[in-house]
């Protein structure tokens, strides 16, 4: 079977022009191709929750169709990467608002015909970033 790394990095090259990775306008979406070390794997997207809105529904429809053009029976696993600080309470703040994130990529890529079964969603306590991270790799 393909690693995954093969198969992502094929198709950050192919889709990587579609994909800043950062914003320089408030109302720019922020979708990346790059890891915070926190997973071996290179993701085949990374979806950054650093402003209101982030716009990036384009870019993962892109990547996934390339997914599953290429291996139809691809599974998707969904890490959601979430900020840890000293303070609880913020910690529970960006909790809540991961969840939040969350349903809403996993809604994404369901409405984008993914069925459920080939979503494994996950979370992980990452303390080296400052805002909620979607990373999603293909296996």
């Amino acid at each position: 079977p393909m690693k995954r790394t093969a198969l992502a990095l094929a198709l950050a090259l192919t889709t990587l022009p579609l994909a800043p990775a950062t914003a320089t306008n408030p109302e720019e979406m922020t979708v990346a191709f790059n890891a915070q070390g926190a997973y071996d794997d290179v993701p085949l997207v990374v979806i950054r929750f650093n402003q209101r809105k982030v716009y990036y529904e384009r870019q993962l429809y892109n990547a996934i169709s390339k997914a599953v053009e290429i291996k139809p029976s691809v599974v998707f696993d969904v890490v959601s990467f979430i900020p840890q600080t000293s303070n609880e309470s913020r910690n529970e703040r960006y909790m809540e608002d991961a969840q939040i994130d969350k349903s809403k990529v996993i809604k994404s890529l369901v409405g984008m015909g993914i069925p459920r079964e080939r979503l494994r969603v996950s979370n992980q306590k990452a303390p080296n970033i400052r805002h909620h991270e979607m990373h999603i790799y293909v296996e």
